[in-house]
Protein backbone atom coordinates (compact mmCIF):
# COMPACT_ATOMS: atom_id res chain seq x y z
CA UNK A 1 0.00 0.00 0.00
CA UNK A 2 2.83 2.40 0.86
CA UNK A 3 4.60 1.82 -2.44
CA UNK A 4 1.41 2.33 -4.44
CA UNK A 5 0.61 5.55 -2.57
CA UNK A 6 4.11 6.86 -3.37
CA UNK A 7 4.01 5.64 -6.97
CA UNK A 8 7.04 3.36 -6.60
CA UNK A 9 7.19 0.62 -9.28
CA UNK A 10 7.63 -2.76 -7.60
CA UNK A 11 7.26 -6.45 -8.35
CA UNK A 12 6.23 -9.16 -5.88
CA UNK A 13 5.96 -12.18 -8.16
CA UNK A 14 2.37 -11.57 -9.31
CA UNK A 15 1.35 -10.36 -12.77
CA UNK A 16 -1.99 -9.38 -14.27
CA UNK A 17 -4.61 -6.70 -13.68
CA UNK A 18 -8.00 -8.37 -13.16
CA UNK A 19 -6.86 -11.25 -10.96
CA UNK A 20 -3.08 -11.19 -10.58
CA UNK A 21 -1.52 -14.66 -10.64
CA UNK A 22 1.82 -15.87 -9.29
CA UNK A 23 4.50 -16.31 -11.97
CA UNK A 24 7.40 -18.33 -10.51
CA UNK A 25 9.43 -17.96 -13.71
CA UNK A 26 9.53 -14.19 -13.11
CA UNK A 27 10.76 -14.69 -9.55
CA UNK A 28 13.42 -17.16 -10.64
CA UNK A 29 14.68 -14.88 -13.43
CA UNK A 30 18.19 -13.57 -12.82
CA UNK A 31 17.70 -10.32 -14.75
CA UNK A 32 19.91 -11.30 -17.68
CA UNK A 33 19.24 -10.47 -21.34
CA UNK A 34 17.44 -13.75 -21.91
CA UNK A 35 15.09 -13.04 -18.99
CA UNK A 36 13.69 -9.78 -20.40
CA UNK A 37 10.47 -11.48 -21.51
CA UNK A 38 9.55 -12.62 -17.98
CA UNK A 39 11.42 -10.19 -15.74
CA UNK A 40 10.37 -6.58 -14.93
CA UNK A 41 12.90 -3.73 -15.40
CA UNK A 42 15.86 -3.64 -13.03
CA UNK A 43 14.76 -0.23 -11.76
CA UNK A 44 11.69 -1.82 -10.17
CA UNK A 45 11.86 -2.68 -6.47
CA UNK A 46 11.63 -6.41 -5.75
CA UNK A 47 9.35 -7.07 -2.78
CA UNK A 48 9.56 -10.71 -1.71
CA UNK A 49 7.10 -11.68 1.04
CA UNK A 50 8.59 -14.96 2.22
CA UNK A 51 5.60 -15.94 4.38
CA UNK A 52 2.90 -14.79 2.03
CA UNK A 53 0.24 -12.15 2.52
CA UNK A 54 -3.30 -11.78 3.81
CA UNK A 55 -4.52 -11.14 0.26
CA UNK A 56 -2.86 -14.17 -1.35
CA UNK A 57 -5.23 -16.97 -2.28
CA UNK A 58 -5.06 -20.44 -3.77
CA UNK A 59 -7.98 -21.73 -5.79
CA UNK A 60 -8.69 -25.45 -5.57
CA UNK A 61 -6.16 -25.93 -2.73
CA UNK A 62 -6.80 -29.69 -2.67
CA UNK A 63 -5.12 -30.00 -6.08
CA UNK A 64 -1.36 -30.10 -6.29
CA UNK A 65 -1.39 -27.38 -8.94
CA UNK A 66 -3.92 -25.01 -7.42
CA UNK A 67 -4.02 -21.54 -8.99
CA UNK A 68 -2.25 -18.94 -6.82
CA UNK A 69 -3.64 -15.43 -7.14
CA UNK A 70 -3.80 -12.10 -5.37
CA UNK A 71 -6.92 -10.08 -4.64
CA UNK A 72 -7.78 -6.81 -2.98
CA UNK A 73 -10.73 -8.43 -1.21
CA UNK A 74 -10.39 -9.09 2.52
CA UNK A 75 -12.52 -12.22 2.49
CA UNK A 76 -12.08 -15.56 0.81
CA UNK A 77 -13.49 -19.04 0.92
CA UNK A 78 -12.33 -21.34 3.75
CA UNK A 79 -9.06 -23.03 2.85
CA UNK A 80 -8.04 -20.48 0.22
CA UNK A 81 -5.78 -18.46 2.53
CA UNK A 82 -2.15 -18.55 1.48
CA UNK A 83 0.05 -17.30 4.30
CA UNK A 84 2.38 -19.05 6.74
CA UNK A 85 1.28 -18.36 10.32
CA UNK A 86 3.20 -19.23 13.52
CA UNK A 87 2.43 -22.89 14.23
CA UNK A 88 4.09 -26.27 14.55
CA UNK A 89 3.39 -26.83 10.84
CA UNK A 90 5.13 -23.63 9.73
CA UNK A 91 8.14 -25.40 8.25
CA UNK A 92 6.10 -27.90 6.22
CA UNK A 93 3.73 -25.18 5.01
CA UNK A 94 6.63 -23.15 3.67
CA UNK A 95 7.88 -26.06 1.52
CA UNK A 96 5.46 -25.39 -1.32
CA UNK A 97 4.68 -22.73 -3.90
CA UNK A 98 4.85 -19.78 -3.81
CA UNK A 99 7.00 -19.79 -0.66
CA UNK A 100 9.54 -22.23 -2.02
CA UNK A 101 10.21 -20.07 -5.11
CA UNK A 102 10.72 -16.97 -2.95
CA UNK A 103 13.09 -18.80 -0.59
CA UNK A 104 15.11 -20.07 -3.55
CA UNK A 105 15.38 -16.50 -4.81
CA UNK A 106 16.78 -15.41 -1.44
CA UNK A 107 19.22 -18.30 -1.46
CA UNK A 108 20.54 -17.41 -4.92
CA UNK A 109 20.74 -13.70 -4.11
CA UNK A 110 23.12 -14.18 -1.18
CA UNK A 111 25.04 -17.24 -2.35
CA UNK A 112 27.47 -15.52 -4.71
CA UNK A 113 29.00 -12.13 -5.46
CA UNK A 114 29.07 -8.98 -3.36
CA UNK A 115 25.85 -8.58 -1.41
CA UNK A 116 24.55 -6.63 1.59
CA UNK A 117 21.82 -8.31 3.64
CA UNK A 118 20.07 -6.08 6.20
CA UNK A 119 17.81 -7.82 8.73
CA UNK A 120 15.43 -5.63 10.72
CA UNK A 121 12.71 -6.99 12.99
CA UNK A 122 13.70 -10.63 12.43
CA UNK A 123 13.79 -12.84 15.53
CA UNK A 124 15.68 -15.78 13.93
CA UNK A 125 12.86 -18.08 15.04
CA UNK A 126 12.24 -19.47 11.52
CA UNK A 127 14.66 -22.34 11.10
CA UNK A 128 14.01 -22.72 7.36
CA UNK A 129 15.08 -19.10 6.81
CA UNK A 130 18.01 -19.39 9.23
CA UNK A 131 19.38 -22.25 7.15
CA UNK A 132 19.39 -20.04 4.04
CA UNK A 133 20.95 -17.04 5.81
CA UNK A 134 23.69 -18.94 7.65
CA UNK A 135 24.56 -21.05 4.61
CA UNK A 136 24.98 -17.85 2.59
CA UNK A 137 27.22 -16.34 5.28
CA UNK A 138 29.38 -19.46 5.37
CA UNK A 139 29.68 -20.03 1.63
CA UNK A 140 29.97 -16.44 0.37
CA UNK A 141 32.86 -14.41 1.84
CA UNK A 142 31.62 -11.36 -0.10
CA UNK A 143 28.29 -11.34 1.74
CA UNK A 144 27.94 -8.79 4.55
CA UNK A 145 25.05 -9.24 6.96
CA UNK A 146 23.76 -6.54 9.33
CA UNK A 147 21.20 -7.31 12.02
CA UNK A 148 19.29 -4.59 13.90
CA UNK A 149 17.41 -5.76 17.01
CA UNK A 150 14.79 -3.91 19.02
CA UNK A 151 15.70 -5.79 22.23
CA UNK A 152 18.93 -7.12 23.67
CA UNK A 153 19.13 -10.83 22.80
CA UNK A 154 22.39 -12.52 23.69
CA UNK A 155 21.62 -15.65 21.68
CA UNK A 156 21.39 -13.60 18.48
CA UNK A 157 24.52 -11.64 19.39
CA UNK A 158 26.36 -14.95 19.53
CA UNK A 159 25.56 -15.54 15.84
CA UNK A 160 28.01 -12.72 15.11
CA UNK A 161 30.79 -14.62 16.89
CA UNK A 162 30.12 -17.67 14.72
CA UNK A 163 29.98 -15.72 11.44
CA UNK A 164 32.55 -12.93 11.14
CA UNK A 165 30.74 -11.36 8.17
CA UNK A 166 27.61 -10.85 10.31
CA UNK A 167 27.31 -7.69 12.44
CA UNK A 168 24.62 -7.60 15.13
CA UNK A 169 23.43 -4.37 16.76
CA UNK A 170 21.18 -4.27 19.84
CA UNK A 171 20.22 -1.24 21.99
CA UNK A 172 22.99 -1.95 24.53
CA UNK A 173 25.50 -4.17 22.74
CA UNK A 174 27.03 -4.85 19.35
CA UNK A 175 28.97 -7.67 17.74
CA UNK A 176 31.37 -6.83 14.93
CA UNK A 177 34.11 -9.04 13.56
CA UNK A 178 33.15 -11.71 16.07
CA UNK A 179 33.68 -9.43 19.11
CA UNK A 180 30.83 -8.48 21.47
CA UNK A 181 31.08 -5.19 23.31
CA UNK A 182 28.94 -2.49 24.94
CA UNK A 183 28.02 0.73 23.20
CA UNK A 184 29.88 3.92 24.02
CA UNK A 185 28.28 7.29 23.38
CA UNK A 186 29.51 8.59 20.01
CA UNK A 187 30.88 12.10 19.60
CA UNK A 188 28.68 14.50 17.67
CA UNK A 189 30.10 16.39 14.74
CA UNK A 190 27.94 19.44 15.40
CA UNK A 191 26.57 20.87 18.62
CA UNK A 192 22.85 20.16 18.93
CA UNK A 193 22.75 17.69 16.04
CA UNK A 194 19.77 15.35 16.32
CA UNK A 195 20.44 11.67 15.79
CA UNK A 196 17.85 9.08 14.89
CA UNK A 197 20.20 6.21 15.80
CA UNK A 198 21.20 7.15 19.36
CA UNK A 199 19.35 8.15 22.53
CA UNK A 200 21.70 10.26 24.62
CA UNK A 201 19.52 10.02 27.75
CA UNK A 202 19.30 6.24 27.96
CA UNK A 203 22.54 5.55 26.04
CA UNK A 204 20.73 3.24 23.63
CA UNK A 205 21.24 2.42 19.97
CA UNK A 206 17.91 2.96 18.20
CA UNK A 207 18.10 1.54 14.66
CA UNK A 208 16.33 -1.64 15.76
CA UNK A 209 13.15 0.45 15.84
CA UNK A 210 11.39 0.69 12.45
CA UNK A 211 10.55 4.37 12.94
CA UNK A 212 14.12 5.39 13.75
CA UNK A 213 15.52 3.27 10.95
CA UNK A 214 13.24 5.04 8.45
CA UNK A 215 14.28 8.45 9.81
CA UNK A 216 17.94 7.46 9.52
CA UNK A 217 17.49 6.42 5.88
CA UNK A 218 15.75 9.70 5.09
CA UNK A 219 18.70 11.69 6.43
CA UNK A 220 21.26 9.32 4.90
CA UNK A 221 19.90 9.68 1.34
CA UNK A 222 19.26 13.41 1.75
CA UNK A 223 15.48 13.11 1.67
CA UNK A 224 15.11 14.96 4.97
CA UNK A 225 17.46 17.73 6.15
CA UNK A 226 19.37 17.54 9.42
CA UNK A 227 17.97 20.17 11.79
CA UNK A 228 20.03 21.34 14.72
CA UNK A 229 18.28 21.60 18.06
CA UNK A 230 17.36 25.19 18.88
CA UNK A 231 17.66 26.39 15.29
CA UNK A 232 14.82 28.15 13.56
CA UNK A 233 12.40 26.07 11.55
CA UNK A 234 13.23 25.91 7.87
CA UNK A 235 10.57 26.83 5.39
CA UNK A 236 9.68 24.42 2.61
CA UNK A 237 12.02 26.04 0.10
CA UNK A 238 15.00 26.02 2.48
CA UNK A 239 14.32 22.43 3.47
CA UNK A 240 14.17 21.34 -0.15
CA UNK A 241 17.39 23.15 -1.01
CA UNK A 242 19.13 21.75 2.08
CA UNK A 243 18.06 18.21 1.24
CA UNK A 244 19.24 18.63 -2.35
CA UNK A 245 22.64 19.96 -1.30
Amino acid sequence: MAMEELGVPFFDGFVGAVESFFAPESVEAAGTKRDEMVCPPRAWTRLWKLHGSVNWRVRNPAANQGRIFRTAASQCNPGEELAVFPSRDKYSQSRKLPFLALQDRLRRSISGGECLLVLLGYSFSDQHLNEIIFQGLRSNPHLAGIVFLFDDKREILSFGTQHRNLAVFTPKHACMGGIISDWKAPRKRKSGEEWSFWDETSKRFLLGDFNNFAKFLEVFIGFRPVVLAGSEDLNDTDAENNATS
